[in-house]
């Protein structure tokens, strides 16, 4: 949690010295570090400023999105991502978090059609892939999960993925749900 504070003290200091060329993506970074840090509100409030220096930006867009998945205002997520899937509906980061917002809000259907496409696009995150697997383990298909999860391992092996605060999320509940259903005799 230190070296969280930290690392959010200097992205402050830096943005307030105007010490970066692209304040947009500094915002961003900044708003990434405070979601892994439990700060929320924070986050909302870089991501809102990264969005307003940029506001075609797709990155941009989707880390607005999640910070709002992350505080649970589904209706603002839901605004902030259909923003970039008008603009790149096939992108594989866009139908990610297509996907995580569907499985936060409920709506299955979406996170079905949203998951494989994004975990089977050329530039699927590995965190695609950890939470592809946790839908599958969620639905009693403990081979087709360790499959994903194997591909996010290997990701993250490769150096794709350290750190990602989704993928280690999406990794951890998909193993969880594999052991609750081993436990409970579906698989």
């Amino acid at each position: 949690a230190a070296e969280l504070d930290d690392a959010v003290a200097e992205y402050r200091k830096a943005l307030d010295e105007k010490a970066f060329d692209v304040p947009q993506l500094a915002h961003a970074g900044l708003g990434d570090t405070l979601i892994s840090a439990g700060r929320i509100e924070e986050a909302i409030a870089e991501h809102r400023e990264a969005v307003a220096l940029a506001p075609d930006a797709i990155e941009l867009q989707l880390g607005l999105a999640r910070a709002y998945a992350y505080a649970r205002c589904l209706d603002d997520a839901k605004a902030a991502l259909k923003v970039a899937q008008t603009a790149a509906p096939d992108r594989a980061d866009v139908l990610y978090t297509a996907a995580v917002i569907g499985l936060l809000v409920g709506d299955t259907a979406q996170a079905e059609a949203s998951l494989p496409r994004a975990a089977n696009a050329p530039d699927a995150p590995a965190r695609a892939h950890a939470a592809l697997g946790y839908y599958l383990a969620a639905h009693a298909n403990a081979d087709g999960a360790r499959q994903q999860l194997t591909i996010a391992a290997d990701a993250i092996a490769a150096d794709d993925g350290v750190g990602d605060i989704d993928l280690l999320y999406w990794a951890a509940m998909a193993q969880t749900k594999i052991g609750d259903a081993q436990e409970a005799g579906k698989l």
